[in-house]
């Protein structure tokens, strides 16, 4: 049983490092879109939330 579970934590494992990491890298793209809107919008005179 102990080989068993090891062996698909090797596998479950990376998936998991590789759903955080893009989860992450969404939500960093979200905030990065929001700044750039910020920005665009002070440049024109309209802060808009």
């Amino acid at each position: 049983m102990g080989n068993f579970i090891f062996d698909n934590l090797l596998i479950i494992g990376p998936a998991i490092v590789a759903l955080i990491s893009c989860f992450l890298l969404l939500q960093n793209i979200r905030k990065y879109q929001q700044e750039l809107q910020s920005l665009t919008h002070k440049k024109t005179g309209r802060s808009r939330n």
